[in-house]
């Protein structure tokens, strides 16, 4: 009997080791400065989507030039009313000749869920910045 159920508990733990390592949400943030995040509600969905979109810009400085600056929609946080989290993801470059400071304008655009009236910017495990309210939506 013993010999039957060790296999079978040696099999089921090798289930767990097979599990794909996911993105991370959070990564480091190497932004020195941000400011100006504004958040608005663009004309329409785009073909083949089925809500309006959601543009976010704003500006970020990087200890050099030799960063990759973006945005990207992070999860929408179930409080009321709803606030989209957008993610800002400084990644090192391999080639860059600016060796100062350098400020960045970034921008993107989401398709925006229903409900959700502001925004949340994270980078790193950090809030950078929260815009209380989306131009062009309801409440304007």
């Amino acid at each position: 009997m013993r010999a039957a159920i060790l296999p079978v508990a040696l099999l089921a733990g090798l289930g767990g080791c097979h599990d794909p390592v996911r993105d991370p949400i959070y990564t480091r943030c190497s932004a020195i400065a941000t400011g100006d995040w504004k958040a608005r509600i663009v004309e329409g969905p785009r073909p083949g989507e089925s809500r309006p979109r959601l543009a976010v810009s704003g500006r970020v400085t990087t200890p050099t030039g030799r960063y990759r600056v973006e945005l990207e929609a992070g999860p929408v946080e179930r409080l009321e009313p709803p606030v989209q989290q957008v993610i800002l993801r400084t990644t090192p470059a391999r080639r860059g000749t600016i060796e100062a400071a350098v400020t960045h304008d970034v921008q993107a655009s989401f398709e925006l869920e229903e409900g959700v009236e502001r925004v949340t910017i994270r980078c790193g495990d950090g809030i950078l910045a929260l815009i209380p309210k989306i131009e062009g939506g309801e409440t304007d």
